[in-house]
């Protein structure tokens, strides 16, 4: 509730909005926000999402593998990727902004409609769609502490962005 607050209280604040928005610094937006119109996404969660994995890095690399904006997996790109009609996609043109949006945005839209709540299909993009269904079969909640965090980051930011940028409401 305090970072709620002071998020409010900080982008009403000219010069501290300037500040914040210098943070949290959304490029590609121009992509994002038709993107998501396409697949019915939010355009907050989205850059909230790539905020917390990559800081909007488009080299990003993982220890693990993960690529570019959105962090995908190589498999899980080249999943995306044949969904897309594109069945001969590299692993180094993850690092395209324009690819890695396209395939992460898909994944993410087909992680929203396979779950039943936004958080879950947070986790599931955090820890794997296969992890989260034991979960829900256990009838236990995000069992790993690290899971927890990483959707409770992105819920953070995503009400950040929205304070910052209340023009993306406007369908572009």
């Amino acid at each position: 509730m305090v970072l709620l607050a002071s998020t409010c209280f900080f982008t009403t604040q000219p010069g501290l909005s300037l500040l914040f928005k210098a943070y949290y610094r959304v490029d590609h937006i121009e992509l994002i926000r038709p993107r998501c119109s396409e697949l019915g996404l939010d355009p907050y969660l989205v850059s909230a999402l790539i905020f917390t994995e990559s800081r909007f890095r488009e080299d990003a690399v993982s220890e693990v593998g993960a690529a570019g904006l959105m962090q995908l997996m190589p498999e899980t790109a080249q999943d995306m990727a044949r969904l897309e009609g594109l069945p001969n996609m590299k692993k180094e043109e993850l690092l395209r902004p324009e690819l890695n949006l396209r395939l992460g945005t898909l994944y993410l839209s087909r992680l929203l409609q396979r779950f039943p709540s936004e958080d879950l299909a947070l986790a599931a993009y955090n820890a794997g769609p296969s992890v989260v269904e034991e979960w829900l079969e256990d009838g236990s909640k995000l069992r790993f502490p690290e899971t927890r965090a990483y959707v409770a980051e992105i819920q953070k930011h995503k009400q950040r962005l929205k304070n910052l940028y209340p023009e993306w409401e406007r369908v572009p």
